[in-house]
């Protein structure tokens, strides 16, 4: 909101302050006009000193101060907002041949571009306003020699380049929807550009933390995966960075190191990191952007160390050329840098992306002033504001509303569970008079809508689901709250088992189980001696399939097929001697269990004709035999087949075959 000007004098230090005609003065408020919210003074000529009012009673006093800084702000740093100097998480950052900064603001869905020698009050001009959306995912920059401006669309799944004063890209890579195929991103993420114009692009699965690199040479329909060439290679990259010879440097988020990847590679070379996630001096925590010097030097934003490490080639551990001293917003420290860019004449910018400014590596003496104000609690706030310790303006009242309290909490519909399992995370607040937006993520990652319910299919053993809420016109207090799941394992019946038993006797049944089991279910129980231990004794009358249930300690279950297999053995003879002479004269089924009927016996010669056959034979019955006669006549010696088809008892039936030697 503009300000008043003051009627009226303002005495300070014993000075009688004039009004300042021609100045401008402006609280921004980053958010809804709730506590919490970071209020900013945003000031056409130098401030020297802000008082801060609520109803009517002081409760800061800023004073400007000589400052002499390893770092100096060129962009941001005025609190968290849309204004022309202010943003929403910048993500990447470029500096053209100009020296015209360039910052993807990926809170604010827009690219801004800033003059040689801005400084935090330098407001911005956005470049590249269509068709770029808002909820992209990630948004990627990178800049070529001619000006043009290249951005990664997360809706699009495709970068658009943007000639210098072009409000409407062109797609130049992807744009074919989401996939994997060379002409296709998942979540196209940050960019870079070697000197050959080759476009590099950070391409991350769309599920888990996976992905890899491709390569776009200029005016190419599709790119080449120059690094993590299947998805389990590259642990979530992030930054990109390439040299002459075609080498791509790779920064990965979860596994805390640099890989360097050759041109045709398979695989890549740590460089950096590699020895866990850690603050020593050759450990890394959550790398993000990444440049690298004409000498080789990388330069690498160690986002959770708070800090920029300087890696020389070759070298075992890096070098803090910035930061380090924990976060914050001091000169000396850094908040989650997440972007670094070297220029042509070697400077380095920092993305500072916790405290939303845009740093460059430099000593610089400059007169600092505090101009935020975070307020704690509702009331009618003021700010009077000295410009050049020589006039006075006082801003119009902001009125900051109380936080709520969304009295948060969020169960499972069961945890402990067992692997396979889904479930149904429920959140819930207790605050009333607003309408809460919920916000779901698992180990980290954003999922799910802003629904009160999240449904997690497979959740696996420790995973972390987390819930926060806001409402931030109604002014909501931020909460957040988690579950730690608890996974069980599966047992497990071992699939095609089958045992074997003669008909009329018995076996002691030892399935294949896997898993600490508590109880066991047989299914039928007919023919067992017992349906609930684990190795029953079995004494089916016929082949059944028996359905084993199994439960662990935990409830975690499975089931399977064991089959018993119920043969009936049969006293069918070897050899016979049709002499006449009343031994061994017929071959017949000799024997059998009480009640088999002999379907079909049948006998073939060598030449697989058919001798002899017999129908409904009664077992142990030598009428129904072959006497060795073959039409009327001895047949020759020698040995024929034969097909034993049988009728059991219970009505099912079984075949038998095998051979018979005639003997003359």
């Amino acid at each position: 909101m503009k300000i008043g000007l003051f009627l009226a004098l303002f005495l300070a230090g014993g000075r009688v302050l004039a009004q300042c005609p021609g100045e401008t003065v402006e609280i921004i408020d980053s958010g809804y006009h709730c506590a919490g919210d970071t209020l900013a003074i945003i000031a056409s000529g130098p401030i020297s000193q802000i008082v801060w009012y609520k109803d009517g009673q002081i409760v800061k006093t800023a004073t400007a101060a000589t400052i002499v800084s390893p770092v100096a702000i060129v962009a941001g740093g005025n609190g968290h907002g849309n204004a022309a100097n202010q943003f929403d998480y910048p993500f990447q950052i470029g500096v053209d041949g100009n020296g015209y900064l360039y910052v993807a603001d990926e809170g604010n869905t827009r690219v801004q571009r800033f003059p040689p020698g801005s400084t935090s009050r330098t407001p911005g001009t956005t470049v590249g306003v269509s068709p770029l959306r808002n909820g992209n995912t990630y948004f990627g920059l990178a800049l070529d020699g001619s000006g043009n401006s290249y951005v990664s669309d997360g809706n699009l799944h495709a970068v658009q380049k943007f000639a210098p004063g072009d409000t409407v890209g062109v797609t130049v890579a992807g744009g074919h929807g989401p996939g994997w195929a060379a002409n296709q991103f998942g979540v196209p993420s940050r960019l870079c550009m070697d000197a050959a114009g080759n476009l590099y692009v950070n391409d991350l699965n769309t599920v888990g933390f996976s992905g890899r690199v491709q390569k776009w040479a200029p005016g190419a329909t599709a790119g080449v995966t120059v690094a993590g060439y299947s998805l389990n290679q590259l642990l979530e990259p992030a930054g990109i960075a390439a040299d002459d010879a075609g080498n791509v440097y790779i920064s990965e988020l979860w596994n805390s190191r640099i890989t360097k990847w050759a041109p045709g590679a398979n695989s890549g070379v740590i460089v950096a990191g590699g020895y866990d996630s850690g603050s020593a001096a050759n450990q890394l925590n959550y790398p993000e952007g990444l440049c690298r010097g004409k000498d080789g030097t990388l330069y690498i934003a160690d986002s959770r160390n708070h800090r920029i490490q300087q890696w020389a080639p070759g070298a075992s551990e890096g070098v803090t050329i910035a930061g380090g001293n924990g976060p914050g917003n001091g000169f000396n420290q850094l908040n989650n840098p997440n972007d670094v860019f070297l220029d042509s004449q070697g400077k380095l910018y920092i993305s500072d992306a916790g405290n939303l400014r845009i740093l460059k590596l430099e000593q610089t003496i400059y007169t600092y002033i505090d101009s935020l104000l975070v307020p704690q609690s509702g009331g009618v706030y003021t700010a009077v504001v000295t410009i050049a310790g020589s006039c006075s303006m006082t801003t119009d009242p902001i009125v900051i509303r109380p936080g709520v309290d969304p009295n948060l909490s969020v169960s499972a519909s069961a945890n402990p569970v067992c692997a396979g399992d889904t479930i149904v995370v429920k959140a819930t607040v207790g605050g009333t008079g607003f309408d809460p937006a919920f916000q779901w993520q698992v180990n980290g990652a954003a999922v799910g809508d802003s629904s009160p319910v999240y449904t997690e299919p497979r959740p696996s053993n420790g995973e972390v689901i987390a819930c926060s809420v806001s409402d931030a016109p109604s002014c909501v207090t931020p909460a957040s709250i988690s579950v730690v799941m608890t996974v069980n394992p599966l047992p497990a019946v071992g699939s095609g088992q089958i045992f074997s038993v003669a008909y009329g006797q018995s076996i002691t049944l030892a399935p294949s189980l896997t898993g600490d089991i508590a109880a066991y279910s047989w299914s039928p129980a007919a023919g067992l001696s017992d349906a609930s231990i684990a190795d029953p004794v079995a004494n089916p009358g016929s082949t059944t399939d028996y359905t084993l249930r199994i439960t662990t300690a935990e409830g975690c279950k499975d089931s399977g097929y064991i089959t018993v297999y119920v043969f009936t053995p049969l006293n069918i003879p070897g050899a016979f001697t049709p002499n006449g002479d009343g031994k061994n004269d017929v071959f017949y089924v000799l024997g059998g269990p009480a009640g088999l009927v002999i379907r079909e016996l049948a006998v073939f010669d060598r030449w697989g004709q058919r001798v002899f056959q017999a129908h409904d034979a009664p077992a142990g019955d030598r009428s129904f035999g072959w006497n060795g006669q073959e039409g009327g006549s001895p047949a020759p010696a020698g040995v024929y087949v034969y097909i034993v088809s049988v009728r059991l008892p219970n009505g099912l039936e079984q075949q038998y075959k095998g051979t018979i030697m005639l003997i003359r």
